[in-house]
């Protein structure tokens, strides 16, 4: 069973994006996010995308 990663932080440097996926984050969200961003990203994997 897969579960999706979102990966909440303040780093936003493209090497730190990079790290991320290659440690298997699904999304990534640099701070400040919106919660109507979050809540997407949320939506979008409940809903079986991604």
């Amino acid at each position: 069973r897969h579960l999706p990663v979102i990966m909440l932080t303040a780093r936003g440097q493209e090497q730190d994006v990079q790290r991320a996926q290659e440690v298997g984050a699904n999304s990534y969200l640099t701070k400040p996010f919106s919660s109507r961003h979050l809540l997407g990203e949320v939506r979008r994997y409940l809903n079986g995308g991604g």
